[in-house]
């Protein structure tokens, strides 16, 4: 399997969870240009901030999105820019009530698929999306149920270090998707 040559270039590195003690994420070089383009450096930087050191989020901007996905007006670009603006950082939303946010109360189904069409899945936090019932419901389509727990978990963590001023980039969300897209 071949590797997009602007998709190789990702940094090598390794860092400890600073909340739960023994735990790691990695990222490995996979070779490639030495230089990323500016979009792909801008995720790399956020994704490893989201995981390894989660207070640096709050000084990074959320990535531009140049997926086709988000050119076009359709309730799937409403429901994931409705997920991204309003809800907040360690909450959970059901597909009705994010439905009900995207302009159309009875499409809860669609909610799903919007979700399972999400090009950026941590980015805009469809594991926040769950059933009405409180059960978590799929993650990137079926493919990823196994994450969705962990995500949910990690983001009430920083959610509760936020609330004892231990880490907070709240502000810096609201202030991020108070902005027009």
């Amino acid at each position: 399997m071949s590797i997009d040559p602007q998709f190789s270039s990702f940094l090598a590195t390794k860092c400890s969870c600073p909340r739960v003690k023994g735990t790691s994420v990695s990222f490995e070089l996979v070779g490639g240009p030495r230089e990323m383009i500016a979009p792909l450096k801008q995720c790399t930087a956020w994704l490893k901030a989201y995981f390894c050191e989660p207070w640096l989020t709050e000084t990074l901007p959320i990535p531009e999105f140049h997926h086709t996905l988000f050119v076009k007006d359709s309730f799937t670009k409403a429901a994931l820019m409705a997920l991204l603006k309003k809800v907040k950082f360690g909450e959970t939303v059901s597909y009705k009530e994010l439905a009900v946010m995207a302009g159309n109360e009875k499409a809860a189904r669609a909610v799903g698929g919007a979700m399972r069409s999400n090009p950026i899945p941590i980015l805009i936090p469809c594991h926040g999306v769950i059933c009405s019932n409180g059960s978590l419901g799929n993650y990137i389509g079926g493919q990823g149920n196994h994450l969705k727990p962990c995500l949910l978990a990690h983001e009430k963590l920083l959610k509760e270090m936020c609330f004892l001023g231990v880490f907070c980039r709240a502000a810096h969300l609201e202030l991020y998707r108070s902005q027009s897209l």
